[in-house]
């Protein structure tokens, strides 16, 4: 075995990664890290949640201060726990009335409406908003 196979087996392996504060722009490479459960991309220059799709184990997801505003791929995310969209472009929360599991959404400084709120409230009363 080459050290860079053993290297890929390593990174595929891994359930946490923080990238919080870094450069990170392009989640390209993350897809084939299937086996996630928390994710910290928060001050990230991220803007395109589509490769995060894949990664169904996700349970918490840091996201403050990025440039995200469609959270739609996050849809299919369903073991997802908690979700931290502070300080970000998003203004629609219809993508996460299927989360059944979300118990902690964050969304301090967001352009959500109050009927957004409301409506996903509705769709999760389990669910605890902090704005």
């Amino acid at each position: 075995m080459t050290a860079c196979g053993d290297a890929g087996r390593y990174f595929a392996a891994l359930e946490y990664l923080d990238l919080n504060g870094t450069q990170v722009s392009d989640l390209k490479p993350l897809r084939v890290l299937t086996k996630l459960t928390q994710l910290y991309l928060s001050r990230t220059q991220v803007s395109d949640l589509e490769p995060l799709r894949v990664l169904t184990k996700l349970t918490q997801l840091y996201l403050s201060r990025t440039q995200v505003s469609d959270l739609e791929p996050l849809r299919v995310l369903t073991k997802l726990t908690q979700l931290y969209l502070s300080r970000t472009q998003v203004s629609d929360l219809e993508p996460l009335r299927g989360l059944a599991n979300l118990q902690l959404l964050e969304l301090f400084d967001t352009q959500v409406s109050d009927d957004q709120v409301v409506a996903l409230m509705k769709a999760l009363p389990k669910l605890e908003i902090h704005r």
